[in-house]
């Protein structure tokens, strides 16, 4: 990922929004759960609540547990297009905004997980949203991908699916390019390469750091 998408990408957690871009107990604003209710509803409100609840447990638990314990969560969410959902046809929701509706498609599911799992501590150089094309190539389809160390065969966190596998084992998903806050991994006949390459997707990342301030101010 180019290096000034970097430092203008705010990392906040959306339990939590500070005015800088880090997760210091010293420095966040406890967000309002009323202001909340009353923007999206009761519904989500109570899911709202059930992702701090489940902040709470994870702080004991081993990384594995907590990649289970999110992707069952997050996967509970009904899918729907970004069409039904916001009237666009590619938008990428903030986790606030996800909870708030109470739906979501594939980016959202991923970019939902990767904030979630950082909050729990996991490291980010861990964690990589991951573009891949699957369905016999016909479709495009972002997962969340999370490598226990440099090197290894990462483990998918999927929408499609509740069980957590080895990416070695979705053999219906070529990888695309795979990014976090401080990398961008591009794939050239199935190997990966860091690169300073762009991609159309990217500003999305700059919507999402455009309503995180919102949210902020």
């Amino acid at each position: 990922m180019p290096k000034k998408l970097i430092r203008h990408t705010v990392i906040v957690s959306f339990l939590i929004f500070g005015p800088k871009p880090s997760l210091n107990a010293n420095q966040i604003k406890v967000f309002n759960f009323q202001s909340f209710a009353m923007q999206y509803g009761e519904s989500a409100k109570r899911r709202f609540l059930s992702l701090k609840k489940l902040l709470v447990e994870a702080q004991a638990l081993p990384d594995n547990e907590r990649l289970l314990r999110v992707n069952d969560f997050f996967n509970q969410i009904p899918y729907s297009s970004d069409e039904k959902v916001w009237g666009d046809h590619d938008y990428w929701a903030t986790p606030l905004e996800m909870l708030g509706k109470g739906k979501a498609d594939c980016e959202d599911y991923a970019i939902a997980k990767f904030f979630t799992l950082l909050e729990m501590g996991v490291p980010e150089e861990k964690l990589f949203l991951t573009y891949v094309v699957t369905d016999n190539l016909t479709t495009r389809h972002m997962v969340l991908a999370y490598y226990e160390y440099e090197g290894a065969v990462p483990l998918i966190l999927d929408n499609r699916a509740f069980t957590i596998v080895p990416e070695s084992l979705n053999k219906d998903y070529i990888p695309l390019y795979r990014f976090n806050l401080k990398d961008f991994i591009g794939f050239e006949n199935g190997l990966e390469h860091k690169s300073a390459l762009t991609t159309k997707k990217l500003h999305h990342w700059n919507d999402l750091n455009k309503r995180f301030t919102k949210v902020m101010s």
